[in-house]
């Protein structure tokens, strides 16, 4: 008697045992991208003071585009809050994209007056103020560390 307890008991203790080792096999990915999203964020945040935003912004929206190209492509999509969440993130990473690429180009450049300005040949047009592409890189990072909690799990091919 005492032995099919003990034979269930070290059973279920495998079985415990191999769910953990499924999710610390899940976590190195968060961590990971967690890690990446902060030291992005130490980054954009310096060249926000610099005033070299828009040439450390673009490699960061452009991978941030490839890394949900990706997970939205190989993931399951059958939550309709998790499609929602992929448009506004799609939207969002294009936009900052999108600016930083054209900022990356020298036709949108920080004024003396803390003013994004579109640069039309020798034309000046006020655009923005510069906190305000603060601000939208805020919400881009925000975006980037929800992306850390969507579920991992893959469609079957």
């Amino acid at each position: 008697m005492s032995n099919k307890i003990t034979n269930r008991l070290s059973k279920r203790m495998e079985h415990e045992l191999d769910k953990l080792d499924i999710n610390e096999k899940k976590n190195p990915i968060r961590v990971t991208k967690g890690i990446i999203v902060f030291i992005s964020f130490i980054g954009t945040w310096k060249a926000y003071n610099s005033y070299s935003l828009f040439e450390t912004l673009f490699p960061y929206s452009l991978i941030a585009m490839y890394d949900l190209c990706v997970y939205s492509i190989s993931t399951k999509k059958d939550n309709a809050t998790l499609k929602i969440f992929l448009n506004i993130a799609r939207t969002i990473y294009t936009f900052v994209f999108f600016v930083s690429g054209i900022g990356f180009f020298n036709l949108l450049v920080v004024s003396d007056e803390d003013m994004i300005v579109i640069k039309l040949g020798e034309k000046l047009i006020k655009f923005v103020p510069y906190y305000f592409l603060f601000l939208l890189i805020v919400i881009y990072h925000i975006i980037l560390e929800i992306e850390l909690f969507l579920p991992l799990e893959r469609r079957e091919k």
